[in-house]
């Protein structure tokens, strides 16, 4: 330790100068690092702490974003599976109809007719528009009418009449609806209704075939001055009807030889 009178330089212990006798300074206590290192070890702390927090957060973090990704497969798979589930009942569904659809139309086009008694009611058909009617031979008689237009005024004194030699049997009429419907009855008014003089001396029908669609079904009607009712089996979808005449109940006349039919009605519905 140097001697701030003389200079001289003394032992650290040293409490007076060993040249000049003057008493020497208390040597300076060397400052503690301790703060220091405890700043230290706390900045060291903190930002560890911060590192295993962000470590921490990152792993936390990740773990969610997995969760959430997963989630959101399962969600996706379980809407695919949803669907391709949807997807196979509407197929089913559709070839269900489209089976339902064929046998319809098979049905319809397998049709049959049987003769009733007058139906207490039509349900949901109605008469039938008849654009026009042709025939394979009318019978010329003056001052009267006797066409195939005859069977659709609703005038019973009216009749078609065929025009061959012989009883007709063979004959044809034919009715041309103004579009396609789906045909459930047919009614028709038989020989000609003028009298009853009239009705018993011209022939009438006795068996019809009817064609519709291409296919025919035979039936033979009574010999009665009645309406006469046919029904047609699960309905067929036509715009044209077909009427020959296969058999006849023969009249009393034995001039008049011919077969009549005074009105001919259709009813039906509108076709699918």
């Amino acid at each position: 330790m140097r001697c701030p009178n003389c200079g001289y330089e003394n032992e650290m212990s040293s409490q007076f100068c060993g040249n000049c006798g003057a008493p020497l300074p208390p040597p300076e206590k060397k400052k503690s690092k301790a703060p220091l290192i405890i700043v230290i070890a706390v900045l060291v702390a903190v930002l560890l702490a911060g590192v295993i927090g962000f470590v921490a957060y990152n792993r936390i973090s990740e773990k969610k974003e997995e969760e959430l990704r997963q989630e959101q497969l399962e969600a996706e798979r379980e809407q695919e599976e949803q669907e391709e589930k949807e997807r196979q009942e509407q197929e089913e569904k559709e070839q269900e109809e489209a089976r339902k659809a064929q046998e319809e139309r098979e049905a319809k086009e397998n049709w049959t007719a049987y003769r009733i008694s007058q139906p207490a009611t039509l349900e949901d058909s109605y008469k039938l528009t008849v654009n026009n009617a042709s025939a394979t031979s009318v019978i010329d008689q003056e001052g009267h009418d006797n066409s195939p237009a005859m069977m659709l005024d609703g005038n019973l004194e009216t009749s078609w009449q065929e025009g061959v030699d012989g009883s007709g049997i063979g004959e044809q009429v034919t009715f041309y609806l103004d579009r396609v419907y789906e045909v459930n009855y047919l009614a028709f008014n038989l020989g000609n209704w003028r009298t009853d003089d009239y009705y018993r001396q011209n022939n009438r029908p006795e068996t019809l075939k009817i064609t519709m669609n291409g296919r025919e079904t035979l039936g033979g009607v009574p010999d009665e001055k009645t309406k006469q009712w046919v029904a047609v089996e699960e309905g067929c979808d036509t715009s044209q009807i077909t009427i020959t005449i296969e058999g006849v109940y023969r009249g009393s006349s034995d001039v008049w030889n011919d077969t009549c039919i005074a009105e001919v009605e259709i009813y039906g519905e509108d076709a699918d």
